[in-house]
């Protein structure tokens, strides 16, 4: 449930609260998969060469709690890199517990129903994702703090022409 809110939040968090365009924001994120790919890589080998999981999910996870505890507490003037770590840390993290949670739901299934076995691994996951972006959203936690961040975002934009044509997105 956890893991699920972090990459879709922190985007938005990027670009509302701190001013950061989509490119920049996007970028931001670069860490996240880097630390994925680090991540799985280390689980899968660990498991492979080990035939163990446990401390893994543990740490895995821990390592997920600390970094998103340490972005939903920080200021939106935090330093570059301590974000940059942050990211890298949760995507090392939560591809550690997916590659856990992919390894013990295809050892709990017969070989025919592999298929089967990560399928339900991965539903369960992404209902997990879908309610704590909800929930997350939802709490109303640092609306305030937003809204004043997009206020003064706001107050940044030139004056819209109102004698301009009015273009849609999809016109472009």
């Amino acid at each position: 449930l956890v893991l699920g809110a972090g990459p879709l939040l922190f985007p938005l968090f990027l670009q509302y609260a701190t001013g950061r365009s989509a490119t920049n924001s996007g970028l931001i994120m670069l860490p996240v998969s880097l630390g994925t790919l680090a991540g799985a890589t280390f689980a899968g080998k660990y498991i492979a060469s080990t035939g163990r999981y446990l401390s893994l999910a543990r740490g895995g996870f821990i390592a997920a709690i600390v970094s998103l505890a340490f972005v939903a507490t920080m200021d939106v003037d935090v330093e570059i890199w301590m974000l940059t770590i942050a990211m890298f840390v949760f995507g090392t993290a939560a591809a550690t517990s997916g590659t856990v949670a992919s390894t013990v739901s295809q050892s709990a299934v017969e070989p025919t129903e592999l298929g089967v076995g990560n399928g339900v691994n991965l539903f369960i996951r992404m209902v997990g994702a879908s309610v704590s972006v909800a929930v997350s959203g939802a709490t109303g936690q640092g609306v305030q703090e937003l809204r004043a961040a997009l206020d003064r975002l706001a107050a940044r934009l030139p004056a819209p022409d109102v004698q301009g044509p009015v273009r849609l997105w999809v016109d472009r």
